[in-house]
């Protein structure tokens, strides 16, 4: 903290040194947590296994026509004609089949039904989820306030937590979730070019 005072030539840094980090704000409130009583407060039944899926909203990839056509409606020729390799292709060469939105979505779906277990999805306003994410879902909780913050909330009591690449790995990290993040684009493609 000082050497970046001192790199912007701030005058005095000398206040910097009594700075004490004291933890994460979002993430003390866990401490707290009772699994059990979570479960019960969102209707869960204590013995059943769940999935959490945390509803993504539209990303911001570097490849034109991507987003539109990854959670819009996707002509079968763009998925399995070779479009998206011959769209794409040239700058990332791992581009091989475009996975949609609602492909990821089915497959969560399927994989709780195979396992017999409760899917359970958080949604924000800004997400503006499809229809079909509903359908797929045995709950969709929307995020409420920050205090307690529904997403550490769904995360501490489910048994795995699914979602695409986001920050919420560390929250799932420090409730020490298992977690699946879902990469269905080549990586090259979330970061700046």
């Amino acid at each position: 903290t000082v050497r970046i005072l001192k790199e912007r030539n701030v005058p005095d840094a000398s206040k910097a040194y009594r700075l004490v980090p004291i933890g994460f704000v979002e993430l003390d409130q866990v401490r707290g947590f009772d699994r059990t009583a979570l479960r019960l407060k969102h209707g869960i039944p204590v013995d059943e296994p769940v999935i959490y899926f945390a509803t993504a909203a539209r990303p911001r990839l570097h490849a034109r026509g991507l987003a539109a056509a990854y959670f819009g409606a996707v002509h079968p020729r763009l998925r399995v004609g070779g479009l998206a390799q011959r769209l794409w292709g040239r700058r990332y060469p791992d581009f091989e089949y475009l996975a949609t939105y609602h492909d990821i979505v089915a497959c969560v779906h399927r994989f709780a039904r195979r396992h017999g277990a409760r899917l359970i999805a958080k949604t924000r306003a800004k997400h503006q989820d499809p229809p079909f994410v509903r359908r797929y879902v045995d709950a969709l909780v929307p995020d409420g306030e920050f205090y307690p913050f529904v997403t550490l909330e769904l995360m501490h009591l489910a048994d795995l937590y699914v979602g695409l690449p986001t920050a919420s790995a560390i929250e799932a990290a420090f409730v020490g979730r298992r977690m699946v993040h879902v990469m269905p684009h080549p990586l090259e493609v979330y970061e700046s070019p």
